[in-house]
């Protein structure tokens, strides 16, 4: 029997159809003869769908409150949740509704994976799978009633002047999330302070492998960014900053990100996208 695991991520370009599988299916995926059916509750059409209509309320709802346009580009997240064969889509259910009321975040999909694994043979030579059965629940992160991104690293005293009930992703909240997720789904609890996915490793770069030839194939050179874009988003995350009245460290932190995308921007193993998320993520 598995343990409990959740595992936070942002969510990539296509995600939503790689977990319905309405894409190609990924060559990683057990023989079909292995497989057992997978569960969604929505599909990515009815998904995207979702997305923009909470999006279209998160805005108008932060124009309200701070008066001007809403800036975050970054407010999808994926949890990637361990399960036994036993687990059904009411039970993923159940949990995301758990972590809607711990988080904030909503739920817009919910898809149970039953087709990936790898084949062992007996000592007979017959094969047998071992199954990795897990699920993906997408959150959108913006507070609908007021854009915020909830989100968060970590909590600056100013935002808790104005915002007392922000808790930040550290260390102890994300143990608190895994014990809630163990009591929801009634599995033994994973080892606190372990860094192990649901996959061995060598699965997991597989995985994550396949799903970035598959969001290239629906990208070109007009989705990667230039040097020149992270130069002008640069320029204005500085004058953000300047009249914030922003401490070293922040302008500390900011150079190091920007070191690193121009790195990635180089190699072009970066989307428009991905650069847009890490710096919402820092002006967050």
């Amino acid at each position: 029997m598995a343990k409990s695991s959740i595992n936070f991520q942002q969510m990539q370009s296509g995600a939503m159809a790689h977990n319905d599988r309405s894409l190609e299916d990924p060559k990683y995926l057990l023989p079909i003869e292995h497989r057992e059916d997978n569960q969604i509750n929505i599909s990515s059409d009815e998904a995207s769908l979702k997305v923009k209509e909470l999006f279209s309320e998160a805005s108008i709802n932060y124009k309200k409150y701070f008066k001007q346009k809403i800036q975050s580009k970054s407010y999808m997240w994926e949890a990637v949740v361990n399960l036994n064969a036993h687990h059904k889509m009411e039970d993923l259910q159940q949990l995301a509704q758990e972590l809607e009321r711990e988080t904030g975040f909503t739920s817009v999909q919910i898809s149970i994976h039953r087709d990936e694994g790898h084949i062992k043979k007996d000592k007979s030579g017959k094969e047998f799978a071992i199954k990795n059965y897990h699920a993906h629940i997408t959150f959108f992160t913006l507070d609908t009633n007021t854009g915020q991104q909830l989100y968060r690293r970590r909590i600056t005293k100013k935002q808790l002047k104005t915002q007392p009930n922000l808790k930040p992703f550290d260390r102890k909240r994300l143990s608190h999330i895994q014990t809630l997720v163990s009591k929801s789904l009634n599995m033994e609890r994973g080892e606190e302070g372990s860094s192990a996915t649901r996959l061995n490793s060598k699965e997991y770069r597989a995985v994550q492998k396949q799903i970035k030839k598959e969001n290239i194939k629906n990208i070109n050179n007009h989705f990667l960014p230039k040097l020149k874009d992270l130069k002008e988003e640069n320029a204005q995350l500085r004058l953000e900053l300047q009249k914030q009245k922003a401490s070293r460290d922040d302008y500390s932190q900011l150079e190091n990100i920007i070191r690193d995308l121009k790195i990635k921007i180089k190699n072009k193993t970066l989307t428009i996208d991905e650069m847009n998320i890490e710096l919402d993520i820092f002006r967050n």
